[in-house]
């Protein structure tokens, strides 16, 4: 029988640059709506759940840097690769779309984080746990707010059911990337960073399921799955946002703040 020897340092950098690039291309999406919301108070919760996505994006990265073989600082890792050398999870880099997009989006990202976190507060590595405790707070708060939205959308006129309904069709196809096992996820699990993605899975789809009945949403059925992004296959779209997310950094490689 042959016995795989799991690299930790590696297993970290990949594991914890995944959810970095996840986070750094999601808030991205969110800060978007800066001068779009359909409220001035929505604009204003967009822009904040934007940010605290970015915070958490940036501690992600800081692990990853800390543990990257090439030695590469947070800067670096954020803009100064290509898309294909970006990990983050498809779901988080298509375009924004209308609101019900975002707000659909954003749900399915932070019910994932919200059961995600809770396992990793009991993680074999201390800064995944730190960042885990610290990110509960405001993904429970965006989990809350992203939920009333939808309930609101899918039970309100006829067009802002209808938009929910086709943001839902086409984001559920994109869903299930985020509970692959693959070799990361296996090593992770492993190593104790993580004790079972099947349970986050089940727990995620509990919570989504919940809220389609609620919306009074009609559930997509299961034909296919898009997946690629953790192993660098991405959509024509994210590189088109990183060329605009990184191009004041690129053009002026050597700027301090």
């Amino acid at each position: 029988m042959n016995t795989i020897t799991i690299n930790r340092e590696e297993t970290i950098f990949d594991y914890a640059l995944r959810l970095g690039d996840t986070a750094l291309v999601l808030a991205q999406r969110h800060c978007e709506w800066v001068g779009h919301a359909p409220t001035i108070e929505e604009e204003l919760a967009l822009a904040n759940i934007g940010l605290d996505t970015l915070g958490q994006a940036m501690a992600w990265l800081e692990v990853a840097a800390d543990n990257d073989a090439q030695k590469r600082d947070t800067d670096t890792l954020a803009y100064f690769r290509n898309e294909r050398e970006y990990t983050n999870y498809l779901l988080a880099e298509l375009e924004k779309g209308d609101f019900a997009v975002t707000t659909l989006r954003g749900f399915f990202v932070s019910t994932y984080l919200k059961y995600l976190y809770q396992d990793m507060q009991d993680s074999s590595v201390d800064t995944f746990k730190a960042i885990a405790i610290k990110s509960s707070k405001e993904v429970q708060y965006h989990y809350i707010h992203q939920r009333a939205w939808l309930v609101r959308l899918g039970n309100g006129t006829d067009e802002s059911h209808q938009r929910l309904q086709a943001a839902l069709d086409d984001l559920w196809a994109y869903t299930n990337e985020l509970f692959e096992e693959d070799e990361t996820i296996k090593s992770a699990q492993e190593l104790g960073i993580i004790k079972s993605m099947a349970t986050i899975k089940q727990q995620w789809r509990k919570d989504v399921l919940a809220l389609i009945s609620e919306a009074s949403l009609t559930m997509p059925q299961d034909k296919y799955h898009h997946s690629g992004g953790t192993k660098g296959l991405h959509t024509e779209t994210l590189g088109l946002l990183l060329a605009e997310m990184q191009s004041l950094r690129r053009e002026f490689p050597d700027a301090k703040w």
